[in-house]
């Protein structure tokens, strides 16, 4: 339960925001959020479908696993590892990778910046991740660049202790 005052005036907010037509329908409501298990947060839950149930679905993994090492121009496939935390799905592929949704998405993502704008050539750099449960991809850019990218994190009220622990290196500010 928030204490802040200005955190209890946004929830205030939120609930009345709960009466609009478009939101009568949604799944996102307070009793909702409550049952999703944060300590198993990067698991197939409603914040992240993600399970492999289906041959197909294990199949669209292995292809995103195999697109990303055509993609990994530096070599992050290489120098970055899937821990299995927080109830993880995760997967093997070509006999040498260890992969998941967690992995594979934000060496995608830093693919495509290093190809935008050269994101390696631009360091050192700051970022700031605002929203993020324990922001993936600015875990994932610190893992890559340890002693160059520096990050604050904006989290939401609701995150328990027990998932700071994926945030090492973050200076962690309340609101």
């Amino acid at each position: 339960m928030a204490t802040n005052p200005r955190l209890v005036e946004l929830q205030r907010i939120y609930r009345g925001m709960n009466e609009h037509p478009v939101r009568k329908s949604s799944l996102w409501t307070e009793d909702f959020t409550r049952q999703i298990n944060l300590l198993r947060f990067r698991s197939h839950n409603a914040y992240l479908w993600q399970e492999a149930l289906t041959p197909a679905q294990q199949l669209h993994w292995l292809l995103v696993g195999y697109y990303t090492t055509t993609v990994d121009r530096l070599g992050l496939l290489d120098r970055m590892t899937e821990d299995g935390t927080f109830g993880v799905n995760h997967f093997r592929f070509m006999n040498r990778y260890t992969g998941s949704k967690d992995l594979l998405d934000p060496i995608n993502e830093i693919a495509f910046l290093e190809r935008a704008v050269g994101i390696s050539s631009m360091l050192p750099l700051r970022v700031l991740d605002i929203g993020a449960v324990y922001g993936r991809l600015m875990h994932r850019l610190v893992e890559a660049w340890p002693q160059v990218v520096s990050r604050a994190q904006v989290i939401p009220a609701r995150v328990s202790g027990d998932c700071m622990t994926a945030t090492q290196g973050a200076r962690l500010y309340r609101v």
